[in-house]
């Protein structure tokens, strides 16, 4: 039998006091597609986190990579935190009501972002071009990164996190805000 990519054993979880998973048992075979859906509140971030390790959990959460892949043995979450740096390289929160303030003068571009990314990734800039096609992005390239709206910033998070080819990529809430 193949070995899955994921295997949760007995996994329970808390957000806050709720417990939002008892002993949950789940596996996950390579080359399957999964959507979780339910209300807010249900778990699917907290899930999620603990898959990639963000969060603490009781019980098993097993990741089996496959050793021969030219995919890099990485797991990636895409979620609705943002984090930008402006043209000095300081790292900076920006948040929806600030988008038409004084400092998006001082921001990089989309392009120049993804020019940064490429290089500390050993990305070619090249392999960006579909990716961003695909997603719908390559006209907001010369947009400065504090006038993109959260959807586009949560894009721009999705583009990085392809460009990066992981084996595997956990998206949350993709494009809400």
């Amino acid at each position: 039998m193949q070995r899955p990519l994921i295997h949760i054993q007995n996994l329970n979880l808390k957000y806050q006091s709720n417990l939002v998973f008892d002993d949950l048992i789940w596996t996950i075979q390579k080359g399957e597609q999964w959507v979780l859906s339910g209300i807010s509140g249900s778990g699917k971030t907290t899930l999620a986190k603990a898959i990639t390790g963000l969060t603490d959990y009781v019980g098993e959460i097993e990741v089996y990579f496959d050793k021969a892949s030219q995919l890099p043995a990485k797991v990636l979450l895409v979620e609705s935190w943002y984090q930008f740096k402006n043209i000095e390289g300081i790292a900076n929160f920006y948040y929806q009501q600030r988008y038409t303030s004084q400092q998006a003068k001082d921001t990089l571009t989309v392009n120049a972002e993804l020019g940064h990314y490429g290089k500390e990734n050993n990305l070619a800039f090249a392999d960006v071009e579909p990716i961003l096609k695909t997603i719908g992005f390559t006209g907001l390239k010369n947009s400065q990164l504090i006038e993109l709206s959260s959807g586009e910033h949560k894009k721009l998070q999705l583009v990085k996190a392809l460009w990066l080819k992981p084996q595997l990529l956990i998206i949350d809430q993709p494009y809400v805000g």
